[in-house]
């Protein structure tokens, strides 16, 4: 059981790296996993893509540290933060940073129910949200 469970937390790894996925953060698994270590997965309701060139040059970012939300999980909590599709992240607790490894890494070093600060561009407009990080 212990190497099925490890070996799903592998393929769901490599599966977050890939653009258009749901940004789905979890604890790394160990020796001493338990069937309650479901509850630790951390998440904040996005699939994102990477930001191509035309994109980039419309918004005025660098698509290589920028990601554009392609869906909001409804209920999540980035809808109930104001996160839309087509939102283009620039940004992660304050840092010019907002590609996947930085999202990923600034959900991963929240816990449940704190907040994380995100950067956006919408329509040419700066924003500023903070998403509840939440369990699946």
């Amino acid at each position: 059981m212990k190497k099925a469970v490890l070996l799903v937390s592998s393929v769901l790894a490599l599966a977050a790296v890939l653009p258009g996925c749901v940004v789905v953060v979890h604890r790394d698994y160990d020796s001493e996993y338990s069937s309650a270590s479901s509850s630790h997965r951390k998440l904040i309701g996005v699939e994102i893509g990477e930001v191509g060139p035309a994109l980039a040059a419309q918004t005025g970012v660098d698509a290589g540290r920028a990601s554009v939300v392609t869906r909001v999980m409804p209920g999540s909590p980035a809808e109930v933060a104001g996160i839309q599709r087509w939102d283009v992240i620039t940004g992660v607790e304050g840092q010019p940073d907002g590609s996947y490894p930085s999202l990923r890494a600034g959900v991963k070093a929240k816990n449940h129910g704190e907040t994380v600060e995100l950067t956006l561009k919408r329509a040419g407009t700066e924003l500023r949200v903070a998403p509840v990080v939440g369990a699946r």
